[in-house]
């Protein structure tokens, strides 16, 4: 096996974790409107691990240390919302959404801002449009996420 072959599939395998962590996170708070934090953690920490072998394997560093200075966006933007009205908005959003951002990051610091911007403006349209008080933020996140990696080509 050749160090590219390595490489490629590490960062693969990354990006395959992390749309499932998020796609069980968006289950679960749809139906619980809770996001676990052992399931984030896990899923968190596969992610990273993943992504900072592919990086340290190939030499190529800009990839993760764009995802690293979307965590940074993700967390200060998400985490004063939170601190701002935390009956609105809870910390495992928080988490969620740096999970997400580091997912979108790994392909594009751009897309990620925009997953994490566009998320609860639709959750915000969708409620309102329901009629409802409040919609779980997780699974708007993780489709936005989703869709950024997918859009950006990933």
């Amino acid at each position: 096996m050749t160090p590219a072959f390595i490489v490629n599939t590490l960062s693969r395998c990354a990006l395959v974790a992390w749309a499932g962590t998020v796609s069980v996170l968006a289950l679960i708070d749809v139906e619980h409107m809770v996001l676990p934090t052992p399931v984030l953690r896990c899923g968190g920490a596969i992610t990273v691990a993943m992504a900072i072998a592919a990086a340290a394997i190939s030499g190529e560093w800009t990839a993760t240390l764009q995802a690293v200075g979307a965590v940074v966006v993700a967390a200060a933007f998400y985490g004063s919302l939170s601190f701002l009205r935390p009956s609105g908005l809870g910390f495992g959003d928080v988490r969620m959404a740096c999970l997400v951002a580091f997912g979108d990051g790994l392909c594009s610091f751009g897309v990620a801002l925009l997953a994490l911007g566009l998320a609860p403006l639709a959750t915000a349209a969708v409620s309102r449009w329901r009629g409802v008080r409040s919609m779980p933020l997780g699974a708007f996140l993780a489709c936005a996420g989703v869709v950024g990696v997918v859009a950006s080509g990933a």
